[in-house]
């Protein structure tokens, strides 16, 4: 498995900001963390669920959809390169789901053009994000099982890349990584996964 220094995930997503618009998590002025264009200088790397859901960037509050000239009606579908950096499980649970709703029957062209030019990285949760998580008991987190494209495991100086699709591979294309065995890399995951567990308890139903 690839292993990502941690040290270079700033110069990494300056890299990804050349060919796409990148969010990622930010500091603000009143200490609250939210996703929002990359900015090396408000950059975060120590976060926790954001007030508002990344998954936003799929459903903005104000959208062009159609302009007037000439008398005439053009549609307006816009589909920019763009990469969300630091999702949640629990995020990337919430956008396949929303996927599955805006695709069922008419597809929402507007959304399918953003949800199909967006990549993805996850950043598997460690630990509870606050004392509301219950990703467990909805199956959701703490680490993403599928529709990712990268999802990152934080094992302290480095990071366990896992790709989990063809654009997923294409994002590491000259990116510098090195390399764990497979076994070793699975152990550590496995090790990171029981210790995330023990933060959030399953609550069960009655």
């Amino acid at each position: 498995m690839k292993t990502l220094a941690k040290k270079d995930i700033s110069k990494i997503l300056g890299i990804w900001a050349q060919k796409h618009a990148v969010l990622a998590p930010t500091k603000m002025d009143n200490g609250d963390c939210i996703f929002a264009v990359f900015n090396e200088k408000t950059f975060a790397l120590d976060y926790k669920k954001p007030p508002l859901s990344p998954k936003s960037f799929f459903f903005p509050q104000a959208e062009v959809i159609f302009r007037v000239e000439n008398n005439k009606y053009n549609e307006v579908v816009e589909s920019k390169k763009g990469l969300i950096f630091g999702l949640r499980a629990c995020d990337m649970m919430g956008i396949r789901q929303a996927s599955s709703f805006m695709e069922r029957d008419n597809k929402d062209i507007y959304y399918q053009a953003k949800q199909s030019s967006a990549a993805t990285v996850v950043m598997a949760c460690q630990r509870a994000q606050n004392e509301t998580c219950f990703c467990t008991t909805t199956r959701s987190g703490p680490v993403a099982k599928k529709g990712f494209d990268l999802q990152l495991y934080d094992t302290g100086d480095v990071f366990l890349v896992e790709v989990g699709s063809p654009r997923g591979e294409e994002l590491l294309a000259g990116i510098p990584l090195a390399e764990m065995e497979e076994a070793k890399a699975k152990e550590k995951i496995d090790e990171f996964v029981k210790k995330a567990r023990a933060t959030l308890p399953e609550v069960k139903s009655v």
